[in-house]
């Protein structure tokens, strides 16, 4: 494994992505470890933040994967946790995508996700691929 894969495979393992993941019933190996492995191109992520942030109404949080700027309309946001029953991995992108549930705006004083974020517009979908986005 190349260098930038490494240091993300550390981030997650730092962060305690496969526990959060294993808590909300996604299977870390093959979604997320297996990705990372088979993924033969650039490293999509080096400008995200990846963090684990309580949320108001989900009881396990919320894993994100957020751009450190988003001046690039082009730069994916992704999160992912469970909400009434069911297993969300949202993909949002302030560029209109081919599949699209809707948008999300967040205020400046919302507090459950992250400032980079915010007072931005977002078309998201919720994606039946519970893989990182940018290891496709």
């Amino acid at each position: 494994m190349n260098n930038w894969k490494q240091d993300l495979s550390a981030k997650w393992n730092n962060l305690g992505v496969e526990k959060f993941l294993k808590n909300i019933n996604i299977d870390f190996e093959s979604n997320f470890v297996n990705s990372l492995e088979n993924y033969a191109g650039e490293n999509l992520y080096k400008n995200h933040i990846w963090e684990i942030i309580p949320h108001s109404l989900i009881s396990n949080g919320v894993l994100h994967a957020y751009p450190s700027t988003t001046s690039d309309e082009n730069i994916v946001w992704e999160e992912w946790f469970f909400y009434e029953n069911s297993i969300r991995h949202h993909v949002l992108s302030q560029k209109e995508l081919a599949k699209s549930d809707g948008t999300w705006s967040g205020s400046f004083d919302d507090k459950d996700h992250p400032n980079q974020v915010l007072g931005k517009t977002w078309f998201y979908y919720n994606d039946t691929d519970l893989s990182p986005f940018y290891l496709r």
